[in-house]
């Protein structure tokens, strides 16, 4: 599972940039699905509001 959850080649997850914007956006709770659908909700409406 390691292989798949860390940086690679076209995901740079470690980067300083996309930390910052994780933490930023993931909310106060510590459930990881909760922090997980609230990145996704965030990133798709950056993609949205970004595209215009």
């Amino acid at each position: 599972m390691h292989e798949y959850l860390s940086p690679g080649r076209f995901i740079d997850s470690d980067h300083p940039s996309v930390v910052e914007f994780a933490e930023k956006h993931r909310g106060s709770s510590r459930d990881p699905l909760e922090q997980a659908i609230k990145l996704s909700n965030c990133r798709c409406c950056w993609v949205r509001c970004s595209a215009i």
